[in-house]
């Protein structure tokens, strides 16, 4: 529904909404102390070269000096030269998605939202997502971000976004030579030329113009190799098991009766091997209580993409390795031994674990968080933020009926009593009626006999009664004042 406002308009509501959700997220699961840092959103390769037909990768990178906890951005592409294809899955540092990323080719934008738990991330190139690509015409244009937020793992969401890079297009004709075109090639099993992938069978498809009598293929490590396999009438699939780790070029050339087309290449990598294994080595400094780890690793085929780090099986931080051996300082947890794990991942997604023992030490109090952890108590701790939003809400409902508990007892405390004076104030008043009552007969009596001693002199026993009677009034009248009172 966002493609039927103006771009102005969907570019807005997309921004707003994405910082709102991501700000949520980043408040909740940040821990890392606010410093100025710059951030830019980039793409690879910064030239997009290839033919009519061909298709390309490209991959949406992040780099960062601060700690990062959530990544968004809408990226523009010229629908006229390109169509986007597909998203395929990499090895990207997002691990949950808030706007899972989509694609338009009718508005030419890519959209992405994502949380990258803790640790967060910092270093050069973190690949967010990558976006295959097909070339739709000859012509130039460019890759952009029209809009984009970094926001750091400071409990803050600070924006980190400094800068925002481009990219060039460059699409030529398919070359022709003497028959038909140049053919196209893509593949399901292996879609993005620039990844790597751990799987030996490879598919490639393509399409047969009218016309075409034969074709011929080649898998080759060498980029100009000659395709020599040769079908007749001609295939429009090919699938080839067994390849060997490394970059490997598939060919195809097709002919009609004018002659054969120029050959179609398609790069293919594999990588099945896991990186080499290691041993991380710690040194436990005592009289700064400091622990200092060092690791390394090589891969032959693709590389080394990554290390996670854990200390006692808790997730620390991660590394893209800028340089072949790793430093790191490890988080204090407790005084005595504890577990270094590292995990090295290639790039394409095999992995080595290593672990070493070593003797940690509690961290001092008031001492500032290592980069990477929290020193919040361990029950506080989580590495998964459904699981912490989960935690955090139920913890929310509990303090709110706690809440209205206490306040319920505290009404029905005051309900209670107030019915009670009620009842203690109306039992005062008949407790007065009556007394009023009995006082008034007295009064009553009191006057009968002084009317009575003006008419005939009283008896000794009238008198006497006169002013008991007299004294009983004063007295109750007094007690009455008092009981009132009190």
């Amino acid at each position: 529904m966002l493609f039927l406002f103006s771009p102005q308009e969907r570019h807005s509501f997309l921004v707003n909404m994405r910082k709102v959700l991501l700000g949520i997220f980043a408040l909740l699961i940040g821990v890392c102390p606010a410093v100025a840092f710059a951030a830019a959103l980039s793409f690879s390769p910064k030239t997009v070269s290839l033919r009519e037909g061909e298709t390309v990768s490209v991959a949406l990178s992040v780099s960062s000096n601060a700690v990062l906890n959530a990544v968004s951005g809408i990226v523009a592409f010229p629908p006229e030269l390109l169509e986007a294809v597909s998203l395929p899955d990499t090895s990207s540092i997002v691990r949950f998605w808030v706007d899972k990323p989509a694609f338009s080719n009718s508005n030419g934008e890519v959209s992405f939202a994502g949380i990258v738990p803790n640790p967060g991330f910092s270093g050069r190139a973190g690949e967010i997502l990558s976006v295959l690509f097909r070339a739709k015409k000859s012509g130039s244009g460019q890759l952009s971000y029209l809009a984009g937020t970094i926001l750091a793992n400071d409990g803050r969401a600070t924006e980190l976004l400094s800068q925002k890079e481009t990219a060039l297009v460059v699409v030529e004709t398919g070359v022709q030579t003497v028959g038909v075109t140049t053919p196209g090639i893509t593949s399901p099993t292996h879609p993005d030329k620039s990844r790597w992938y751990p799987t030996t069978t490879a598919t490639f498809t393509w399409a047969l113009p009218p016309g075409a009598i034969e074709a011929r293929t080649i898998i080759s490590e060498n980029p100009s190799a000659e395709p020599m396999v040769s079908y007749l009438p001609p295939v429009a699939t090919k699938t080839i098991t067994g390849l060997s780790d490394g970059i490997q070029y598939f060919g195809l050339m097709l002919r009609d009766e004018e002659g054969w087309s120029g050959i179609g290449r398609f790069r293919v990598n594999v990588d099945t091997t896991p990186p080499k294994p290691f041993s991380p080595g710690v040194v436990s400094d005592t009289s700064h209580r400091k622990a200092i780890a060092s690791f390394t690793t090589t891969d032959a085929a693709s590389g080394i993409s990554r290390y996670d780090v854990l200390v006692n099986g808790v997730a620390v931080t991660t590394f893209q390795p800028s340089e072949s051996t790793v430093t790191t300082e490890l988080p204090g947890t407790h005084d005595g031994p504890s577990t270094l794990t590292v995990i090295a991942y290639d790039k394409a997604g095999n992995s080595t674990t290593a672990s070493a023992t070593y003797e940690s030490f509690a961290p001092e109090a008031g001492a500032p968080p290592v980069a990477g952890i929290s020193n919040m108590p361990k029950w506080f701790w989580f590495t998964d933020v459904v699981t912490a939003v989960a935690v955090y809400a139920a913890f929310v409902v509990f303090t709110a009926t706690l809440i209205s508990t206490l306040l319920f007892c505290i009404w029905f405390v005051w309900h209670r009593m107030h019915q009670a004076r009620r009842l203690l104030l109306r039992h005062l008043a008949e407790t007065d009626r009556r007394l009023l009552d009995v006082q008034k007969g007295v009064e009553n009596e009191i006057t009968r006999l002084e009317r009575e001693s003006k008419e005939r002199a009283l008896t000794t026993d009238e008198q006497r009664t006169l002013k008991q009677l007299s004294m009983l009034v004063e007295n109750a009248q007094h007690e009455i004042h008092r009981e009132t009172e009190e």
